[in-house]
């Protein structure tokens, strides 16, 4: 597979202004920036966290308690299997 397409970079650079930055951002310096959206952010992420080891747990036991079921039917099965055919 050859590719057909390069990458063209641009012959200066230079530091964005504390305005552009500002820009980039979207007006907030999310190192500093510990209120508001941030901080918001921050809760959505931790609440999703609980949420994720809760489905773990329930996921988990679901498949557990469904392995449980299954022996137990077929147990049910294999003993009327052998009352009628022994």
């Amino acid at each position: 597979m050859t590719l057909t397409h390069s990458l063209t970079l641009p012959a200066a650079c230079r530091p964005l202004s504390p305005a552009e930055a500002d820009a980039v951002l979207g007006g907030a310096d999310t190192a500093t920036d510990d209120s508001g959206f941030t901080t918001v952010l921050s809760n959505i992420e931790k609440v999703s966290k609980v949420f994720n080891y809760m489905a773990r747990i329930f996921s988990s036991t679901s498949a557990m308690l469904n392995n449980f079921i299954t022996i137990y039917n077929t147990v049910k099965q294999l003993n009327e299997f052998i009352s009628n055919n022994f």
